[in-house]
């Protein structure tokens, strides 16, 4: 029996640029991944900012959605990104400073397209 019903109904990752030169979409949480979930990646000292987080299955930017961007000031060090998927659809970043471990910023993005508690019971009659 299985303890955890929920998944990403999408993959989740950031735009970033690739060794030519080109925006391309980095999946950090995969489609169908249980939900909660974080996962760590460390970034590089000279990464442009803002962050922009994605949900789509494809590289190409072009294909996949921008749920959400924040600008930050990088403190000259690598910085750890911290991406979370929480059971209630909320998509949290985390910025900790690498050699500091402090927090230097962070967002939280709720699902404003998701469906509300009230939507779902409607959705459900209309199909009986």
């Amino acid at each position: 029996m299985m303890d955890n019903l929920y998944v990403c109904s999408h993959s989740l990752g950031i735009l970033e640029r690739s060794a030519d030169g080109k925006w391309r979409n980095r999946i950090l949480i995969k489609k169908n991944t249980p939900i909660p979930t974080k996962t760590e990646l460390l970034l590089h000292p000279k990464l442009h900012f803002p962050i922009q987080v994605t949900e789509g299955e494809e590289e190409d930017p072009a294909y996949v959605k921008i749920v959400g961007e924040a600008t930050f000031t990088n403190p000259g060090e690598r910085l750890l990104l911290i991406l979370g998927y929480d059971s209630d659809g909320v998509i949290t970043f985390d910025l900790i400073g690498g050699a500091t471990k402090r927090k230097v910023g962070g967002i939280q993005l709720k699902r404003t397209s998701n469906l509300t508690e009230a939507e779902i019971p409607f959705l459900h009659k209309e199909k009986e």
